[in-house]
């Protein structure tokens, strides 16, 4: 029963760091995009 907890939680650790890891992207994403945006506003 222990060893099939810790499998779970490791699984959930996993989950979470790829979601974590998502998040991340788009907010890099994000900013890169408004980055450009700006610049095009600025050349304007």
């Amino acid at each position: 029963m222990e060893k099939n907890k810790k499998g779970i939680i490791e699984n959930i650790n996993i989950q979470m760091a790829e979601v974590m890891t998502n998040m991340a992207k788009k907010v890099v994403e994000n900013s890169i995009q408004l980055d450009i945006d700006s610049r095009e506003k600025n050349q304007n």
